[in-house]
């Protein structure tokens, strides 16, 4: 059963399709207008008007949908480039910024002189009981244990373990570690050790030695394994006690142990006996 609201609805679409359509062939007819033709066609005026209106309303908005979804194309490939630019991007700077470590390195490596090689940085210890670092290089590449380890900022540590590929360097911070370092302005010398806290501490330096905050500690060359000179840190704390015979010292290193990335080992001065390769 249709209700009267869809019956007016469908007497209305009737009407309208009669008006529409049909009507206008009734002026064809012999080529002769009938009087009844002026009056439908006044009366049907506004509905072909509405019609008309109707039509081009669906038509741009059936236009304007598809260059919507056209112009969401086009834009999600946009997007798709511009990623790919932008990895492109970060990836020529990681290399350019590469590029000027290993340019350091190098230079740091010229300026030491004697054979050295350099390495990557590969992990970190995992393990609370050393503060120590893996490199990419070990036995097969003239590395062994007790060999330095440097980067262009200062000094990174010394060789710990061994093994045909890579090597585990403990760093200065670490505080089985220790070393003959001195004071780069007044030549004061004392032993550098590393401390749980981070920074290291510089002892044995005697109560009158010359020492103030921002002071250079560099290597002294007298332990036989770090050649003199190498920078190591900067002296963060002096506190000089009424009583005893050394000054408190902390050097906070020139190293940031976060950010290392390449490392140079230096070897000893004679290359060791060749392996055979497994």
């Amino acid at each position: 059963m249709f209700s009267k609201k869809m019956g007016t609805a469908l007497a209305l679409i009737l009407f309208f399709m009669f008006t529409v359509v049909l009507l206008p062939t009734f002026g064809a007819r012999g080529g002769q207008e009938h009087p009844a033709d002026s009056v439908f066609q006044v009366l049907i005026a506004p509905f072909q008007e509405g019609f008309t209106r109707i039509s081009s309303f669906v038509s741009t908005t059936w236009t304007n949908y598809f260059d919507l979804v056209e112009t969401a194309r086009e834009n999600k490939e946009l997007r798709r480039e511009v990623e790919s630019l932008q990895l492109i991007v970060h990836e020529c700077g990681e290399t350019r910024r590469q590029n000027s470590r290993l340019k350091n390195l190098l230079g740091f490596a010229q300026d030491e002189g004697g054979r050295v090689v350099t390495a990557l940085v590969t992990a970190e210890d995992p393990s609370d009981t050393f503060q120590a670092i893996y490199i990419n290089r070990g036995s097969i590449h003239g590395v062994e244990p007790g060999l330095a380890v440097a980067a262009p900022a200062g000094v990174v540590g010394r060789i710990i373990d061994v093994s045909p590929y890579q090597s585990k360097v403990l760093l200065i911070t670490d505080p089985n570690f220790a070393m003959d370092a001195r004071v780069a302005r007044t030549r004061a010398r004392g032993i550098l050790e590393g401390a749980a806290d981070g920074p290291c501490q510089f002892k044995y330096v005697m109560q009158q030695e010359d020492v103030n905050l921002g002071d250079m500690v560099v290597t002294s060359g007298m332990d036989k394994v770090f050649p003199p000179g190498i920078s190591v840190g900067v002296v963060s704390r002096v506190r000089k006690a009424e009583q005893g015979m050394f000054q408190g010292i902390v050097v906070t290193p020139f190293v940031d142990f976060s950010r290392l990335e390449e490392v140079l080992v230096l070897l000893n001065s004679e290359p060791p006996p060749e392996q055979e390769m497994p």
